[in-house]
């Protein structure tokens, strides 16, 4: 049960969320480097990103965990 929800997990950050931080990011640069945000909203962008790279590395984990114990 646990492994399959680790892997539900993992698949919706590879297939969605990993993507969507990328964008979020290139677009966060795009828009500071023109002037369109400022410093504060480009930290707030890169912050988003990061957490859910994170998040992502943090379902690994779980997985992993999950398969050790099995």
């Amino acid at each position: 049960q646990n492994y399959a929800k680790h892997l539900s997990t993992i698949e919706y950050y590879e297939n969605s969320s990993q993507s969507n931080a990328n964008l979020l990011l290139h677009n966060a640069q795009l828009a500071f480097k023109s002037g369109d945000i400022n410093y504060v909203e480009y930290l707030q962008a890169v912050t988003i990103a990061n957490q859910m790279r994170l998040d992502y590395l943090e379902a690994i984990t779980q997985f992993n965990q999950t398969v050790l114990r099995i």
